[in-house]
């Protein structure tokens, strides 16, 4: 498998504080085609959001995909890609893996994507 993605984008504004320092911001990268997917250097996972219902403006995205690493240790999963909406997000060290901690992430990336608006994106548990 090979790796393609397009519109890599890192949403502004502050970080989630850890232990009193600003963590990076996580990586949003929308997927066009089939991946290993494998935590980058100085995250602590990579996660795929798959959109899996659309109604009355809300886009919902779920959990589909982690795969994490410890320093030099990491984990790596083939996902292929059918044509769905799918987005994936490279979680920098410190920066908790939770709906929470991604849903305005997520929001501010489709928004700087120019897509219509809507209400701001779920992402189920």
């Amino acid at each position: 498998m090979h790796k393609t993605s397009v519109d890599t984008h890192q949403p502004a504004g502050p970080a989630p504080a850890t232990n009193g320092k600003h963590a990076a911001a996580p990586q949003l990268t929308r997927l066009t085609d089939s991946i290993e997917l494998v935590a980058p250097a100085g995250c602590s996972a990579s996660v795929i959001l798959k959109l899996v219902k659309r109604d009355d403006g809300h886009r919902y995205y779920a959990f589909w995909l982690v795969a994490g690493r410890h320093e030099l240790d990491a984990a790596a999963v083939a996902y292929k890609h059918t044509g769905e909406d799918a987005i994936r997000c490279d979680l920098p060290e410190g920066v908790p893996l939770s709906a929470e901690t991604l849903q305005p992430h997520l929001a501010r990336y489709l928004a700087s994507l120019g897509e219509k608006p809507g209400d701001p994106p779920v992402i189920t548990h």
